[in-house]
């Protein structure tokens, strides 16, 4: 039987200054990017939350093996290396990730590979807090924002009123609203797909029903965009040029993104109740 050994934590601190200094650019860089542009606001929120799963996985990380593990060394040596390279090709997507590839050889090297297996999610949750690279991001919105005005306009004329999608253009009888990259979805997709991550970690459901969890994110994300810019289209329709052009129409996202997570804990709520977990034998509570 191996017992286990307390997490170095002097060695963790160690290790863990230059790597602060080396990434303190891109804490920076991340910081404005989160406050300027709300697309990424969720990212203020991503590091709170790793920091939350790791308190929450403190139990498990107590009992697991610490023991350090030198496969860590080289995976330290390619995420330092990936930072020097951006430090002449300038790419913050490409820095940011070099900097969890860092944390987690860190972590192996330190610690081991069973405290890196509980560690890993807390780790590699930190992704979803980087701005994605300029063409991705356009590969994304363009069709998102073609997607919302589709459905809009197939609401419209189901309701009667005339309507036509020109690209990401919704022509009505006395006005013609653009789907802009503002209303593309992007800000709901990102944050929707960030909380789905969190939710599935935290629910303690088999593992296929985390993965339906985290998948029905880009659906409920994308539905919710469809329905902010139908009802737009709706009040626009209707007269209310002053929601529509107003403060009011940026606080539709919040609500919809409210609504989005109150369909997760819906869907979780039935997966909890439709499908029952075996009691563990002789009637015991199996621990996780």
């Amino acid at each position: 039987m191996t017992t286990a050994r307390r997490l170095p934590w002097k060695a963790i601190g160690l290790v863990a200054l230059p790597i602060a200094a080396l990434y303190f650019d891109d804490w920076v860089r991340l910081v404005r990017r989160w406050g300027s542009d709300p697309d990424y606001t969720h990212g203020f929120f991503v590091p709170l939350f790793s920091l939350y799963f790791l308190w929450e996985a403190r139990h498990r990380l107590a009992q697991a093996t610490a023991k350090s593990c030198w496969l860590g060394l080289p995976v330290i040596l390619v995420g330092v290396a990936v930072k020097l390279w951006t430090l002449f090709f300038d790419s913050p997507f490409v820095s940011c990730v070099s900097m969890v590839v860092v944390i987690s050889g860190a972590v192996l090297l330190t610690s081991g590979a069973q405290v890196f297996r509980q560690a890993a999610v807390p780790v590699l949750f930190l992704i979803l807090m980087m701005p994605l690279p300029t063409p991705v991001y356009n590969r994304i919105a363009l069709p998102l924002r073609q997607t919302a005005a589709t459905i809009a306009t197939t609401v419209l004329q189901g309701a009667g009123i005339p309507a036509l999608r020109e690209g990401n253009v919704i022509q009505l009888p006395d006005r013609a609203l653009e789907v802009a990259e503002a209303c593309s979805g992007m800000r709901s997709l990102t944050g929707v797909i960030a909380l789905g991550v969190a939710f599935a970690y935290l629910c303690r459901r088999p593992l296929w029903e985390r993965i339906v969890l985290v998948a029905s994110t880009v659906p409920i994300a994308v539905l919710a965009n469809a329905a902010r810019v139908t009802g737009t289209a709706f009040l626009a329709h209707w007269g209310f040029k002053s929601i529509v052009d107003g403060p009011p129409h940026a606080a539709t996202a919040l609500v919809l993104f409210a609504a989005s997570a109150l369909v997760l804990w819906a869907e979780y709520y039935v997966f909890s109740h439709l499908f029952i977990e075996d009691a563990a034998p002789g009637g015991a509570e199996e621990l996780t």
